[in-house]
């Protein structure tokens, strides 16, 4: 069955379905009805406060599991169930019931899927049906008669192959068939693609004159030849399939007054309309700029460029890569930015500092991120991600940037020509050793360790790997007469050979001052400049 419920009627039924797997009395669904209210911000703030309830105490997976079999669609592959888990988990189980009705939206949408056109009529009628049970309404209708009348039955009269109106305009015409070809001509005129017929596969030209294609809620316009439409209308909350080309197509007015998404199904360089909320990018490679509105994306499996400013990036629901070798471009931050819970699937980040105040800028979280940070006016704070990132610092500004690293093993670039004097915060331990290059070649550069240092003994240790390094450095203080005693000791440690070969900035700054502790302050160092016990700060 095709979508036919839709707007506030919809969101309810929707959630009440996929949430809960039931069907609310007549009182109930009108007052829940009246809550969702017409527009999109009151609906998604409903979904959210709806789902709350079924949120308590549940994990991921265990929603996920839910969800996928209230919608029918437990025999999906398992790549779906931990896609959705994961997603759950990026977004918070808080937002259930806005994921529920996200899921929901898409499924209505897919019923030429190959897929999940079974699960999607499936779907909608369910819908459908707890609509009319709630309401009394009944929106089904009854089985058209065979052509002739009475009991004659027959080949129904198959479509005209062509339609084509008009020399001048202005007119208008409902689709009457998938595959039918039309040709409006001169004039400006309209297309509609209604429910029934929402995967149309002919050729639809506008012709002539600033023409308008209004599609119903789930079109997809993949499989057709548009031409001509300059301006679209998005007739309800639904998922839109589009070519890249046809996107772009739409040149002039973009109409809608829901929570549209649009799927596009071949890769290109796309601006998103403030009319729309959220793009699902092609496999392969794109350029996605989220225009002038604040618009969610996720990318497909090739190298997608993203250009967001960073208002964008802090309004959108979702910015998700995808697979492949990702790109984000965010211009100067102008407050402070958080995308650790906004951002994924991004292996390339690029910023730039504030120019005026200086802000706090906290990364996407993520093994193998790197974050490219261009120094602003002013000194900002970078926080990087878990999983073990990297960060360079760019440009010559005397500003001084304050980096902390995540949970994992981190690299910090800092710049080779930068007179600021950056800052390397306490959080890199034996456990896991951040690698900082750089320090003090051009500024002022410190460690900040919460504790001021007062000595600063050089160490050589022969040898030393991953599990002997902190019992190598504890003798190696010993045997050079720096015996560690105080939180004030600093030590320059150079281990010639092993797995843990290189050169080490160490602080005794943990619980046990006598022995190297899981707390104490160490980084890696490459091609640091001369190091004196005033660098490590409390």
């Amino acid at each position: 069955m095709p979508q036919l419920v839709f707007g506030a009627s919809a969101v309810v039924s929707s959630l009440n379905r996929a949430l809960a797997d039931s069907t609310p009395s007549s009182s109930l669904f009108t007052s829940q009805v009246a809550q969702a209210g017409t527009t999109n911000e009151a609906q998604l703030a409903f979904a959210k406060t709806f789902g709350a309830t079924y949120a308590a105490g549940k994990t991921p997976a265990q929603l996920a599991v839910s969800l996928l079999t209230n919608l029918g669609l437990d025999k999906a592959p398992l790549s779906l169930f931990a896609a959705l888990t994961d997603y759950i988990g990026s977004v918070g189980t808080a937002n259930i019931g806005i994921v529920a009705l996200q899921l929901g939206n898409i499924l209505a949408g897919r019923e030429s899927d190959a897929t999940y056109g079974t699960a999607a009529l499936a779907w909608n009628a369910e819908v459908t049906q707890s609509y009319e049970k709630s309401t009394g309404l009944s929106l089904t209708p009854p089985p058209a008669p065979a052509p002739g009348g009475g009991g004659d039955s027959g080949p129904a009269p198959a479509p005209a192959p062509v339609v084509t109106l008009g020399t001048a305009g202005p007119d208008a015409l409902v689709l009457a068939a998938n595959a039918q070809n039309v040709d409006l001509l001169a004039g400006i005129d309209s297309l509609t693609i209604n429910g029934a017929t929402n995967a149309p596969t002919g050729s639809l030209t506008g012709g002539a004159d600033a023409d308008t294609l209004v599609l119903a809620a789930g079109t997809n316009l993949s499989g057709a030849t548009v031409s001509g439409f300059e301006n679209v209308t998005f007739a309800a909350t639904g998922v839109y399939t589009m070519t890249a080309a046809q996107y772009n197509g739409f040149t002039g007015t973009f109409t809608a007054g829901n929570f549209e998404t649009i799927a596009l199904t071949t890769a290109g360089t796309i601006v998103a309309n403030a009319a729309i909320e959220r793009f699902h990018l092609a496999n392969g490679t794109n350029t996605f700029t989220a225009g002038t509105n604040t618009v969610s994306v996720v990318g497909g499996n090739g190298a997608d460029t993203l250009n967001y400013t960073a208002t964008q990036v802090a309004g959108a629901t979702t910015v998700d890569g995808g697979l492949g070798a990702d790109v984000l471009n965010i211009g100067a931050i102008g407050a402070n930015l958080n995308i650790s819970a906004l951002v994924t699937g991004i292996e390339t980040i690029n910023i730039t500092g504030s120019a005026a105040t200086g802000y706090t800028f906290t990364n996407e979280n993520g093994a193998g991120v790197t974050l490219n940070y261009s120094k602003g006016a002013t000194g900002d704070v970078v926080v990087l991600g878990t999983g073990g990132q990297t960060v360079n610092l760019f440009g010559t500004s005397a500003t001084a940037v304050t980096v902390t690293g995540g949970s994992g093993v981190d690299t910090i670039n800092l710049s080779a020509t930068a007179t600021g004097a950056e800052t390397i915060t306490n959080g890199s331990v034996i456990g896991n050793i951040d690698t900082v290059a750089n320090f003090r070649v051009a500024g002022a550069d410190v460690f900040k360790t919460g504790i001021g240092a007062t000595t600063l003994t050089a160490l050589t240790i022969a040898s030393a790997d991953t599990a002997t390094l902190a019992a190598s450095i504890s003798t190696a203080a010993t045997g050079a007469g720096a015996t560690l005693a105080a939180n004030t000791q600093a030590y320059i440690i150079t281990v010639s050979a092993g797995t843990s070969a290189g050169t080490y900035a160490f602080q005794n700054i943990g619980g046990t001052v006598g022995t190297v502790d899981a707390t104490d302050f160490i980084v890696k160092l490459t091609g640091a400049g001369s190091i004196v016990a005033g660098n490590f700060i409390a």
